[in-house]
């Protein structure tokens, strides 16, 4: 039993010395804090304006890749015309004169095959209303449910339909005996180009529909076996996409884009080295020639397509 000193006299304080206690003992360990960092303004800019430039060198090349391959690919060797002198800058332009063709084209078919143009919207949005609801796998996160996998599973096969359907068309006897009929005029060009048209149009919506179903497809949380054979799947199919979408729409634009003419039969198409290259249209029968002449030789006053010198020919 602990005693208790006694209080001294004259003091008003009584120290009172206490046994040991029951309580537990509370320790205080400083930890260094970091201090809060307020976030840049600057940096923050220069990765939005990266960001942005970066996407733009994108579409630029990519709208340029489109042009080269519809020119080199589509329109001079299926209308018979020798390789022309262009620059880089010619290559975009033609690139986005093709987009800007695109609303009248969808329209013309839409007048043809009323259903077709429906069609090409639910192909494209699609994916886009998928792509809410595919979240790519976080590497050391929880495991996905049954349920979710199983709709990855299903996401991962419908494009793979999408790419192989588009590579069965692309590479299909009817588009490939339309695409060789313009080397053949004759007096079925209005039919022909008719069914040139509803050609486009679905070359048109693949094009479209490839940015949607491409991101889809690596979005789907897929084990890493599936997720390679969907991906690899949706590259190979899109290169073909564009190789194909390009070639057709670089022939449909380089038949309606206006030329410089010189009368009613002959049409300025470009420049082989420091000579103009020109297509004459001949009435009996209806048949283009190529021709590389002095750019002394011939005036220009007018500018019509080829399209509507053609159509005017074979009525």
């Amino acid at each position: 039993m602990s005693s208790q000193s006694k209080p001294s006299q004259g003091s008003p304080l009584q120290t009172v010395s206490q046994g040991p206690s029951n309580e537990p003992q509370v320790r205080y360990i400083s930890r260094p804090v970091r201090a809060a960092q307020t976030p840049d303004p600057l940096g923050d800019f220069l990765r939005l304006t990266g960001l942005i430039a970066s996407i733009l060198v994108i579409v630029l090349l990519l709208v340029s890749m489109i042009g080269l391959i519809g020119i080199r690919l589509g329109f001079e060797p299926l209308f018979g015309l020798p390789t022309r002198s262009m620059q880089w800058s010619d290559f975009m332009v033609f690139g986005f004169e093709i987009a800007r063709t695109l609303p009248g084209l969808v329209a013309l078919v839409g007048e043809q095959q009323i259903l077709l143009p429906v069609l090409g919207f639910m192909l494209i949005g699609t994916p886009a209303a998928l792509l809410v609801i595919a979240r790519p796998r976080v590497p050391g996160g929880p495991a996905l449910r049954p349920q979710a996998q199983g709709l990855a599973v299903a996401g991962s096969i419908f494009s793979a339909l999408f790419y192989l359907g588009a590579i069965l068309w692309l590479a299909g006897p009817w588009r490939t005996e339309v695409l060789d009929g313009v080397s053949l005029v004759s007096s079925g060009y209005e039919s022909w180009f008719e069914s040139f048209v509803i050609l486009c149009g679905v070359d048109a919506f693949l094009l479209c529909a490839l940015v949607p179903w491409f991101i889809f497809a690596y979005r789907l949380p897929l084990f890493r076996e599936l997720q390679f054979t969907t991906r690899s799947i949706a590259l190979a199919g899109s290169t073909f996409i564009l190789f194909g979408a390009s070639i057709s729409l670089g022939l449909h634009n380089g038949l309606v884009k206006p030329f410089l003419t010189a009368g009613p039969d002959t049409v300025l198409v470009g420049t082989v080295g420091d000579d103009l290259l020109v297509v004459e249209l001949e009435q009996n029968p209806l048949q283009s020639t190529c021709l590389v002449v002095d750019a002394d030789t011939r005036q220009f006053d007018g500018m019509h397509s080829i399209n509507d010198m053609m159509l005017k020919a074979s009525r």
